[in-house]
């Protein structure tokens, strides 16, 4: 004989419990959390100075320490043409200056568009018998740049944490590593002294009639 099963009456669903006032929702908390996190990550990736950087052909870079932890020393140096090479957290932009193998040079002429400096530019200076003389020339050198790292290091910490005037715009100063003008600056005021004070002490041995022929008449 067959059993039968009991019909059992249908219950309605149990209502759900209500929120009690002041709980946490833990999965909007931790979305909240993750979202915070990331904004941080973003803002250090894109505004701290995310270490990385590379090197043209023609131009070998300084990098220095940056971060709030950090001293200020000199950290690396990055060869010319250097692929794109970790330079650590936060560290400084390289200080770009030219290559050894770059020949530079500095002019001086009373050409207005052709010497470093703008307009006339001659130096005057006197012979050994008190005559006025106007002197061009240009000179041409290499910078140290890659060839000796300890001597870029003493540029660097001696010039590259300076800054010059530039003369053709006044009330403006570079750093010597801010592209051809913040280094020509550089050179305007460190070393055109030096020319003009050795044209003085070489001219000044010589007569006029030695270096002008029209002095001779």
């Amino acid at each position: 004989m067959a059993r039968s099963t009991p019909d059992f009456p249908d219950f309605p669903d149990l209502p759900k419990m209500p929120k009690m006032p002041g709980a946490v929702d833990r999965r909007r908390v931790a979305l909240a959390v993750a979202g915070v996190v990331a904004a941080i990550v973003f803002v250090v990736f894109a505004f701290s100075g995310f270490g990385v950087a590379s090197m043209d052909p023609g131009q070998v870079g300084v990098v220095r320490n940056g971060g709030p932890l950090d001293d200020k020393d000199i950290r690396q140096i990055l060869q010319p043409a250097q692929s794109l090479t970790w330079t650590g957290w936060l560290s400084s932009e390289p200080h770009a200056y030219p290559s050894a193998s770059v020949q530079r040079f500095y002019t001086v002429t009373s050409n207005r568009e052709a010497g470093d400096r703008s307009g006339v530019d001659v130096v005057q200076v006197p012979t050994r018998d008190g005559v006025q003389v106007g002197i061009e020339a240009t000179l041409f050198f290499n910078f140290v740049g890659e060839s000796n790292e300890q001597l870029l290091r003493r540029f660097d910490t001696v010039f590259g944490t300076r800054t010059f005037p530039v003369r053709e715009r006044p009330g403006e100063r570079l750093s010597p590593w801010e592209g051809d003008d913040g280094f020509a600056a550089m050179l305007d005021t460190v070393l055109r002294p030096v020319i003009d004070n050795d044209l003085r002490q070489e001219v000044g041995q010589f007569r006029c009639a030695q270096l002008v022929s029209s002095c001779a008449l």
